[in-house]
């Protein structure tokens, strides 16, 4: 019988690699890929062939990847809120594209705390962000429009002001979730429990009551 270090060694094969092209100058990155694939859906798909380019155990990372890693990372201030609320919207897009459901939550979390902190709504560029670039649908989607609509009353005339840069998704789901609250008010989002804004799948179970 194989002993425990043997067994390790045999999951944790390293004759198995692949290359992954990153950056505007594709530079080569090798990484193993029974590691790569442990916790990451993304790599374990292009890792076992689910991907096309995985019969030349090379990966291209998509442009939206590599763009959304160039702008996170780029010097900017962090002290400006509406940066900052865009840059999670961004870091969101990038966790729903790498499948990291984990990474989805905290962000959701983080970008309600933010608000919640400096006292303010989603500003227009992380609509523009979650709506455009982000999957249909979102947790982070009904959070925002679930926000607005709550506050649709006190802010129609901000509404009326800047209805035209407004997302046409997003001024369609606010009408849709007001008019099916019928006579009662939108809840607020920040009232209700973080888990009702969570993402969840095998390895993500609900949160804890």
């Amino acid at each position: 019988m194989a002993s425990e270090p043997a067994r390790k060694k045999a999951r944790l094969e390293y004759r198995y690699t692949f290359t992954v092209l990153v950056g505007d100058e594709e530079k080569p990155f090798v990484l193993h890929a029974t590691i790569a694939s442990a916790k990451s859906p993304f790599f374990d798909a292009a890792c076992n062939g689910q991907f096309k380019e995985s019969q030349a155990k090379e990966l291209l990372c998509l442009k939206r990847i590599r763009r959304s890693l160039g702008h996170l990372f780029k010097d900017q201030d962090a002290d400006h809120g509406a940066y900052t609320q865009w840059g999670y919207a961004r870091l969101y897009t990038l966790a729903s594209m790498l499948l990291d459901v984990k990474l989805q939550n905290q962000v959701v979390d983080d970008f309600k705390a933010f608000l919640l902190v400096h006292n303010k709504g989603p500003t227009m560029a992380a609509l523009h962000e979650i709506y455009q670039n982000g999957p249909a649908g979102s947790t982070l989607q009904r959070y925002v429009m679930d926000w607005y609509a709550n506050h649709c009353a006190e802010l129609s005339d901000f509404f009326q002001k800047h209805r035209a840069q407004f997302p046409s998704a997003f001024l369609g789901d606010v009408l849709i979730r007001v008019s099916k609250a019928k006579h009662e008010k939108v809840p607020n989002p920040n009232d209700l429990a973080p888990c009702h804004y969570h993402e969840h799948n095998d390895e993500v179970p609900k949160c804890p009551a």
